[in-house]
């Protein structure tokens, strides 16, 4: 009875392993200008040069897109444009369109990620 009930507690913690699969994002602007990275899901937010966006995802999203914007302006209610890389004038994308310099991430595996061509391609 012992046994059995060791068994089934491994057993537990493996598939508490096997299922719970953080993922960690750390977006850093080097470039000499603000970007307003964006991320489905993860929303979006302003970045001046040198400074870093950590997104993590406790269970792993299924996908997840991550693009940089640039030339933007918003207004305290997060609502405004972007030159390049805009979601629908919103600061917090919840949804994005054809975005040029796309990272697709299928099934939320960093290790297995797609960079997506656009007219500015990365």
């Amino acid at each position: 009875m012992n046994i059995l009930s060791k068994t089934t507690t491994l057993s537990l913690l493996l598939l508490f392993f096997q299922t719970t699969q953080a993922i960690i994002f750390n977006i850093t602007n080097n470039c000499p200008y603000t970007i307003w990275p964006a991320a489905v899901p993860g929303g979006g937010r302003r970045l001046d040069p040198g400074q870093n966006w950590i997104i993590f995802f406790h269970d792993g999203p299924r996908s997840a897109k991550i693009w940089a914007r640039t030339n933007c302006t918003f207004d305290s209610s997060g609502r405004g444009h972007c030159l390049t890389g805009d979601c629908d004038g919103q600061l917090a994308c919840g949804s994005y369109e054809e975005v040029s310099g796309l990272v697709h991430v299928p099934g939320g595996r960093p290790d297995q990620h797609v960079y997506l061509p656009g007219w500015d391609e990365l």
